[in-house]
Formats: C-alpha cells, sequence, structure tokens
C-alpha cells in the first residue's frame, strides 16, 4: 500500500511540473523508472508516458515516448491520449524540419479530436499546421490554418491563443509585405494581451511592430520615411512600459533599441553631442546584450555583433567595423540565421561602405538587400532543398547537370523529330498506296504489276514502321537505365502492330525515383504518336517533382493540361457539339521519396498494385483520362504509402485484362482474362524471384489466349524498389 501510495505521489508531483513545463532530468527519470514497472493495461501507466512526452525537450526523446504513448493509448482505447502524443511528435518533427511528417501528425490528431469533439486539440493542432507551414513560406496554407485555429480558440474563449495565432498571422504578412494587414494583426493581438495583462506577449507584439516599421523605412530607400523611425521609437517604449521580466524578450528589448539608434543616427546624420549620446546609449545596449547571451549560454551572439558593427562605424573606427562585417558575413552560409537578421547585416554593410566613400560595395549590399526581401517569401520546399545542398561545389555540380540535362534534351528532340518524320512518311506512304490501288483497280491488264508494286511498297512501309518501332523503344528506357534506378524489374512489352501506344517510363530526380506505365488511346501508328507525344511530357515535367514535394498529382495535372493543348483539345468545343480530337492516355504514376520510404501514386484508369512480402494493396486510380473528358473533369488525387527495399511495385494497361481466350478447344466459348484473374494470378507468383514471375506471366498469357488473336497493346511492368 506504501509503494502505490509513494507512486501516486511522485505521478502528481512530476505531473504538476509538467504542467508549468519546469520538469528536470532527475524527474523525468523518476516517472521513467515508475513508467516500467507497470502493466500496459494500467491507466497510470499512461498519464506517466504523457507527462514524460510532454515534458522533454530532447527531440529524440520526445518522438520515442510520444510513439509508447500512443500505442498504449490505443491498448488502452483512449482517443484522447493518442492526439495528444500526436501532438508531441509534430512538434519534435518540426523541430527536426521534418514538415510532412509533422503535418500527417496533426492531420491524424485532428481527426481524432473531432471524433471525440476535443476543440482544445484541434484548434493546437490547426495552429501547428499554421507554424509548419509558416516555416516554409507557405503564407496561403499557414494564414487558412491560422485562421481556422482562432476561429476555434474564439468559440472555446481562449483569448491568450488567439492572441497567439493574431501575432503569427501578423509575421505572416509581414514577410509577405503586406503592412497594412500586418499592422493590424499586430493590433489586434496587443488588445487582447493588454487586457489579459500578459506583459511577455505584450512586449513581444510590440517588438514585432518596431521590427515591421524599420524594415518599412529601409525599403524606401532614396526616399526615407522619418515617420516610420518614429513610429517604431514609440512602439518600443510602449514595449518597455509592459515590464517583462522574460530574459528573451529583455535581449530582444536592447537589440530593437541599438538597430533603431543606429538608424537614427544613419538616417538624420547625427553630428558631435547628439551623436555621442546616441554611440554611448548602443554601446551600452549591446554590452548588456552580450552580458545576457552569456549568462544564457547561447551562441546567439550576431544580431548584437551587427550593432557593434554599427557602432564602430557611427564612431569612425573603421578598420575594426569592417573586420566585425566580414567574419558575419563569412558565417552567414554556415550558421542557421534567421530573415531578420539578415536584413540587418547588409544594412550594416551598407551603412559602412557608404561611410567609408565605396559607393560600389554601398550600391552592391543595398542590392542584396532589396534582392532578399522580394524573394525571401517564395522560398518553399524545392528551394529549401537546393539549400542543403548547396556546398562547396554546388556551382560546378549544377552547370555538369545542366549540360547533361541539355544534352539529354537535344537527344529526345531530335529522336523525336525522327520518329515523328518516320510516322509521318509511313502515312503518307500508306495514302499513297491505297490511292495507287483504286487506280489499279480499274486496269486489270496491269494487275500482276500492281501486285508488285503493292507488295513492294508494303515492304517498305512495314520497313519504314519497323524501324519506327525501334526508335519508339528507345525513348524508353533500356535495361541499363533500368537497373540504375531500381534494384529489380522485368517488362512484357507486346504492341499489336509494331508500334505501340503502351509505353513504360522512369527516371531519378535526386532523392525521387519515378516510374510509369502508360496506355495510349488506340494503337499502331496513331497511338504510337501520343505515346510519343507522351514521353516527351514526361521528360519535360520530370524535373517539376523537386518544385512539388514530389506530388505525382501535380505532373499529372500539368501533363493533362499540356496534352490537351498541343491536341487541340477545347472542352467549351466539345460541349457545344464540335467535333475534337479525343485521343488521350491513361497511366499509372509512382515516386518514391528515398529518404522517407514514401511512395506517392496518382493515376488515370490505371491502378498500381504493392507487394510488401505480405500481400498486395491495390491503389486505385481516378477515373477520367490525362486528355480531354466527357464527364466532371477535376484535379488528379493522389495516395501515400510506406514502403520498403524489397517492396514491388506492378503496373500495366488494359490489354491484358480485356484480352479473349478461349476456353477450350472447340474455340465457341471465350471470356476476358479481367482483373481480378490477373490479380489472383500476380498475387500467387509475388514471392518468387521476378525471372520466375516474367517466365510465369508470359506463359500464362498465351496458355488463356489459346489461340485467339491480340486485340490490343500488352504491357505489364514490375519493379523492385
Amino acid at each position: 500500500m506504501k509503494t502505490i501510495v509513494l507512486i501516486l505521489s511522485l505521478i502528481v508531483a512530476v505531473s504538476s511540473s509538467a504542467m508549468a513545463q519546469e520538469m528536470d532530468d532527475a524527474a523525468l527519470d523518476s516517472l521513467a523508472a515508475v513508467y516500467y514497472t507497470l502493466d500496459d493495461n494500467d491507466t497510470t501507466k499512461l498519464r506517466i508516458c504523457d507527462d514524460i512526452a510532454q515534458g522533454h525537450y530532447n527531440v529524440d526523446s520526445t518522438i520515442a515516448w510520444a510513439e509508447r504513448q500512443i500505442r498504449l493509448a490505443k491498448i488502452q482505447e483512449n482517443a484522447l491520449k493518442e492526439a495528444k502524443a500526436l501532438g508531441y511528435l509534430s512538434w519534435a518533427y518540426y523541430f527536426q524540419c521534418k514538415f510532412l511528417e509533422a503535418n500527417n501528425c496533426n492531420f491524424r490528431a485532428i481527426l481524432i479530436a473531432d471524433s471525440i469533439e476535443n476543440d482544445d486539440i484541434k484548434a493546437e493542432n490547426y495552429r501547428s499546421l499554421g507554424e509548419n507551414y509558416s516555416f516554409i513560406n507557405d503564407f496561403q496554407q499557414s494564414h487558412q490554418y491560422f485562421s481556422i485555429a482562432m476561429d476555434l480558440y474564439e468559440k472555446i474563449q481562449d483569448s491568450v491563443m488567439i492572441a497567439a495565432c493574431a501575432r503569427a498571422m501578423a509575421r505572416d504578412f509581414y514577410n509577405q509585405k503586406m503592412f497594412n494587414q500586418a499592422e493590424e494583426y499586430y493590433r489586434k493581438a496587443i488588445v487582447i494581451d493588454s487586457l489579459a495583462g500578459d506583459a511577455d506577449y505584450l512586449l513581444d507584439d510590440h517588438l514585432g511592430l518596431a521590427e515591421m516599421f524599420m524594415t518599412q523605412y529601409l525599403q524606401n530607400g532614396s526616399s526615407p520615411n522619418f515617420n516610420l523611425l518614429k513610429k517604431a521609437r514609440l512602439e518600443i517604449a510602449l514595449g518597455d512600459s509592459a515590464k517583462s521580466d522574460y530574459i528573451y524578450y529583455l535581449n530582444a528589448t536592447k537589440e530593437a533599441w541599438a538597430s533603431l539608434l543606429a538608424l537614427e543616427a544613419f538616417g538624420y546624420g547625427y553630428e558631435g553631442e547628439r551623436l555621442q549620446q546616441v554611440l554611448d546609449s548602443i554601446r551600452q545596449f549591446y554590452e548588456e546584450g552580450y552580458a545576457i547571451v552569456d549568462k544564457l549560454n547561447s551562441r546567439d551572439r550576431y544580431n548584437f555583433d551587427v550593432c557593434k558593427a554599427n557602432y564602430l562605424t557611427l564612431s569612425r573606427q573603421y578598420s575594426e567595423a569592417k573586420h566585425v562585417l566580414d567574419s558575419l558575413l563569412a558565417s552567414l552560409d554556415k550558421d542557421v540565421i534567421d530573415l531578420a537578421y539578415v536584413r540587418k547585416l547588409y544594412t550594416a554593410c551598407d551603412n559602412y561602405y557608404k561611410s567609408v566613400g565605396d559607393y560600389k560595395n554601398a550600391y552592391c549590399y543595398k542590392s542584396k538587400f532589396y534582392e532578399f526581401i522580394n524573394n525571401q517569401s517564395s522560398i518553399n520546399y524545392a528551394v529549401k532543398a537546393a539549400q542543403e545542398i548547396a556546398q562547396s561545389r554546388f556551382d560546378e555540380q549544377m552547370n555538369e547537370h545542366a549540360e547533361k540535362e541539355a544534352q539529354r534534351k537535344r537527344r529526345v528532340k531530335y529522336g523525336s523529330i525522327a520518329v515523328s518524320l518516320i510516322l509521318l512518311f509511313a502515312l503518307y506512304e500508306i495514302f499513297m498506296t491505297r490511292r495507287h490501288n483504286r487506280i489499279l483497280n480499274n486496269k486489270n491488264e496491269l494487275l500482276e504489276t500492281q501486285k508488285s508494286e503493292i507488295n513492294f511498297q508494303n515492304a517498305q512501309i512495314m520497313d519504314s514502321i519497323s524501324y519506327a518501332s525501334l526508335i519508339q523503344r528507345a525513348l524508353m528506357p533500356d535495361d541499363a537505365q533500368m537497373k540504375k534506378i531500381f534494384s529489380d524489374f522485368y517488362v512484357i512489352y507486346r504492341p499489336l502492330n509494331i508500334v505501340a501506344g503502351d509505353f513504360y517510363w522512369m527516371a531519378s530526380v535526386d532523392k525521387y525515383k519515378i516510374v510509369v506505365g502508360a496506355d495510349s488511346t488506340g494503337h499502331g501508328v496513331p497511338g504510337a504518336f501520343v505515346s510519343v507525344l507522351g514521353i516527351n511530357l514526361l521528360n519535360d515535367l520530370a524535373p517539376l517533382v523537386m518544385s512539388n514535394g514530389g506530388s505525382p498529382a501535380q505532373i499529372l495535372n500539368e501533363m493533362r493540361r499540356r496534352l490537351m493543348s498541343a491536341l487541340g483539345q477545347d472542352r467549351a468545343k466539345f460541349e457545344h457539339g464540335e467535333k475534337i480530337n479525343m485521343d488521350g492516355i491513361d497511366l499509372a504514376l509512382a515516386i518514391i521519396d528515398t529518404e522517407t520510404n514514401t511512395l506517392k501514386y496518382a493515376g488515370a484508369y490505371r491502378p498500381l498494385w504493392v507487394f510488401d512480402g505480405n500481400g498486395i494493396t491495390a491503389l486505385k486510380p481516378d477515373k477520367m483520362p490525362i486528355g480531354v473528358y466527357v464527364g466532371d473533369q477535376h484535379d488528379f488525387s493522389e495516395q501515400t504509402l510506406q514502403v520498403k527495399p524489397g517492396d514491388c511495385l506492378y503496373m500495366f494497361s488494359d490489354g491484358i485484362t480485356d484480352q479473349f481466350g478461349y476456353l477450350d478447344d472447340t474455340k465457341t466459348s471465350y471470356k476476358h482474362y479481367s482483373v481480378k484473374r490477373l490479380l489472383e494470378t500476380v498475387g500467387e507468383i509475388a514471392d518468387k524471384p521476378f525471372a520466375e514471375q516474367h517466365q510465369i506471366l508470359e506463359s500464362t498469357i498465351d496458355a488463356w489466349q489459346n489461340g485467339y488473336q491480340q486485340l490490343d497493346d500488352i504491357l505489364f511492368l514490375a519493379v523492385k524498389i
């Protein structure tokens, strides 16, 4: 009994500490020791897990304990604790810059919270989504999620979090240079925090406004608006009057005063006693700032280094000022730097070079400043990925890549032109042959001669089409290219008429591997034309996977737009009864992120089957083609699946499933092979080596036809991750 009382006392004490966010390592260790003594069905164990998960500030530990909490919550059927654990996971992934994983956790938590009607957790996770998208500067999504969170906080009357959302939205508007909207939301936060008497957040609101006014002032260039500096001074003073004792904000206030005084001194051109007063104040502020940074054992000295550089420039200690600025510029690419700091550093460099009369360099840093503030809001996933690899050989690697890409485009271009010319020639030959036949039919006396000519011309046509087939196959990946992308593979490819509408395609773009199995409208020469167009579109669109976060749906949407444009498919004309080209492409497209082992799939009428060693998962496509569609045409959807090395992907055209086969040797009864029968066959052989699978499928198709003629192009593609 005493042991139980002791355990409960420890839980209550440490839980209170967790609520106040003051849990130390010793308290966490004590709770962990109790945790391991309890059964998984004990509700006390789940409560301890929740306290540790929310109390940890070590990211890896938070992930480990949050995952334990999710497991226990499912065992005990506690949806509330599961949703809270997903929120902790999102926080940890956010600080690891794993935004996709963080967002997935938030969405899962929101679904659970919605099912149990818990608006607090829904609001917190929507706010977390807003923060995630704000960090990668996707401000449209960020604003949407902050707005939803604010509505929920208003519903539950949580004024502190309403102000937090308003402050975050103000920051986003500020980063987009939408200053009027930013000021509106900062003022809203100020009103709420003033009523609540929250000195820390009130100071944060005023400092945010002050920084915005100073940035506006700097953007005015040759026509400075000194009223903006006055407004910034007022906001800093109002923030000071809030009497916050939070050391982080006290430090930020000192840096804000030092920055403002430097801007005023440079802008107004202070001299003499007035300049000395300003210099004394700047020096006092940055020295006090250094002292706080040292006390906190923090490396964030660079903001005060900029203040010191401004002080040295204003006091005409130019060599010392240049030394500080050069050091800061040299470390700019190595340290984690915030956006406001970069703006201040470029401004300090501009002021230094103007002070020493080097207007060429001053102009250079002023240009960098404008370039930075104009481009900072366009940062996205692709730019961040590029930043991660931007090291010493970045320019050289990009040049090599550009040259290889140019060579590839030239090969594709000339290959496409050659195929098009050969196919056009083949069509012309067919036309001329038919015309010639009509003439010869009226001249019986030349029948034998006609036969010879026709045979000769047909032989030429077949030779041309056969050569076109070789070029078409050359546009698709060969075995060596496929082996570089996937560990194992096989292809069953049976054109109905030498050249085909079916095609397969794959590529590797940085961390992404892409694979496509496609079926163009028709077969033979018309289908081949559409297939060549489809391959060219995929070659052009492949690089976009980096800029769209590996989204296959966006690739299909853009592919459909370009194909409709190329074929002159005007939906409005079709709806008005005008005749238009109705060709299109059905395909399955899968993109594998090799870093996260995540597969994303989008399909136009064509499914994707995934074998994970235990069974087959069938991913269904959208029921519309790449091309004009008579039904409700909407954006393509996409599905996500976690995969691992060794998993197998299967894609196929309807040439297999629609193929008729005689059921017996009388050849009077026949059926389609069907999707169901193919799925059963693949399920039976999926665990066999690919070479054996290939042989079995080839034999199965032949045996099924049992003498029935092939009806369409046949494609079956299998790759192993």
